[in-house]
């Protein structure tokens, strides 16, 4: 049924898309390189800020506690973009408890470590016996623990709105593209039919052998040996039979201006489409006019929906 032209068209289809797919994740990974320098910006400010405010109050002329502060802020950082990563699997629980929690233990951990090296040769690690140092220390931790976890979930929160947004972006993308796919189709619906094609189609329900026309077919389905049949009676109502022709042998009998297989297992009706929702692995679920049956479209039969369009 394909000739050369249209594998021609089919494969340029496939280039073309695999294109489209590096160039969206480059787009991805610049969109990400953003975020992380924009969150590195704001705790190196905020860091800071904290930092100074602490010199003043200890009156000192040297600003080590903003050089403190600023590694404390930029370790917290780490730890929360570590478990933010899709990579880092969570078995239990939810992610955001995870990163809340990375962030408030690694603001004592921190601090410790760096009151630790800092300490003299003769007094190393024993910081804690010179109660100015201990009570920097303590001073240092505790705001951290009281402003580090409130920052992490403020992220957490911006993160949710960014993705929220992202989401229904999308949605109103692959909604506008789906519909201009409808449309085009319900376009070539209305060029002439060939009539070399069937008619009709005899379907057995139980005793008796219906007659059934092919555009009140919405669709064609793999079941088993049989190929279950729905069609729309004269009530308007749809009912629903078994006949014994595989879908190649059907493909054959069918107008392709009116048919078109979806899946290895389905050939739908395009007079019946409503929409196409479509999935990130390159597949989706095609919608029918007034029925609840959701009927699957693989990848390379979404590919050939795009051809069409």
């Amino acid at each position: 049924m394909y000739n050369s032209g249209h594998l021609f068209r089919v494969h340029s289809v496939a280039f073309r898309s695999k294109v489209l797919f590096h160039s969206v994740n480059h787009g991805e990974v610049l969109l990400t390189h953003q975020k992380i320098f924009r969150h590195i910006r704001f705790i190196a400010l905020l860091s800071a800020g904290i930092g100074y405010l602490i010199d003043i109050a200890f009156n000192n002329g040297v600003p080590w506690f903003v050089f403190r502060t600023l590694i404390v802020g930029m370790t917290t950082l780490v730890a929360f973009e570590t478990f933010s990563r899709p990579s880092v699997k969570i078995r239990y629980g939810a992610r955001w408890v995870y990163q809340v929690l990375a962030v408030a233990c690694m603001v004592p951990l921190t601090t410790l470590i760096l009151w630790g090296v800092t300490t003299p040769a003769a007094d190393w690690p024993y910081f804690w016996r010179d109660g100015d140092r201990l009570m920097e220390f303590g001073f240092v931790t505790f705001i951290g623990l009281l402003v580090a976890p409130w920052v992490a979930l403020g992220a957490l929160v911006r993160q949710k709105e960014d993705l929220a947004q992202e989401q229904k972006i999308n949605f109103e993308r692959n909604q506008s593209k789906s519909q201009s796919l409808i449309e085009t189709l319900r376009q070539k619906l209305q060029e002439p039919q060939s009539t070399e094609y069937s008619t009709s189609i005899r379907i057995r329900v139980g005793a008796k052998i219906h007659i059934i026309a092919v555009e009140d077919i919405a669709y064609f389905q793999s079941d088993g040996k049989y190929t279950r049949v729905l069609w729309r009676n004269q009530t308007g109502a749809y009912s629903e039979g078994l006949i014994r022709s595989p879908l190649k042998a059907l493909l054959k009998q069918l107008d392709p201006k009116a048919f078109a297989q979806t899946h290895r297992s389905t050939i739908v009706n395009l007079a019946f489409l409503s929409h196409i929702d479509r999935r990130r692995n390159d597949t989706g679920q095609l919608h029918l006019k007034d029925i609840k049956d959701t009927l699957p479209i693989s990848r390379a039969y979404l590919k050939a929906f795009r051809q069409l369009g």
